[in-house]
């Protein structure tokens, strides 16, 4: 198999595993999971943990009504998980937020690491850097023998 095809075949199966993935947790998990889940990839995406947004992207992103933004904002908020001020919203306790949104995050981003040869440190990822001397290499099931 070409370098480009087997590029193009790693690419479309984290995008599969994605959009499967993101498709139960919008059929399946309550706002507040999928806030949760949407707020721990634009982290692991973006490296920081402060966002700017606005109650309507909210609004859309998560499918509810304005007074449900507000009511899941002030859950998490009061779960010490996240602080929501005038449009920012930082993550205070990481932890915290793979709790709240249980099984919706964490196995596909594990498997779109695995796939996209990166390493993953107990359900972290470490963006290719080793973390521990001892941790196994990652063999993708594109690589020649």
């Amino acid at each position: 198999m070409s370098c480009i095809t087997k590029c193009f075949c790693i690419k479309m199966l984290g995008k599969l595993i994605w959009t499967v993935q993101t498709a139960v947790a919008n059929a399946y998990y309550s706002p507040a999971e999928r806030l949760a889940r949407w707020l721990l990839m634009c982290e692991d995406r973006v490296q920081t943990t402060t966002f700017t947004m606005t109650h309507e992207f909210l609004k859309v992103m998560l499918a509810v009504q304005e007074d449900g933004v507000a009511a899941v904002l002030s859950e998490l908020q009061n779960n010490k998980a996240i602080a929501f001020t005038e449009g920012k919203i930082t993550i205070l306790d990481r932890s915290l937020l793979e709790k709240i949104a249980r099984g919706s995050y964490g196995i596909p981003e594990r498997e779109y690491a695995l796939v996209m040869f990166q390493k993953v440190n107990h359900g972290h990822l470490t963006n290719g850097h080793e973390t521990t001397p001892t941790e196994p290499a990652v063999r993708s099931i594109f690589d020649d023998d």
